[in-house]
């Protein structure tokens, strides 16, 4: 299971320092291949027994 928001959607109304804060991010997320915002559990094809990242 994933769940999954980028910073777009919850940096967005923060003006001009959110619009530097998502760019920012976006740019560090890229350097590392990260996703560009919170997520929790991975849906990729890392199957796993459905064994989740709590445990």
């Amino acid at each position: 299971m994933e769940c999954n928001a980028p910073d777009s959607s919850f940096l967005k109304n923060m003006g001009k320092a959110g619009k530097r804060l998502i760019y920012n991010r976006a740019e560090e997320a890229d350097a590392k291949g990260a996703f560009p915002g919170l997520k929790i559990g991975d849906a990729g094809n890392n199957w796993n027994n459905n064994a989740g990242n709590w445990e």
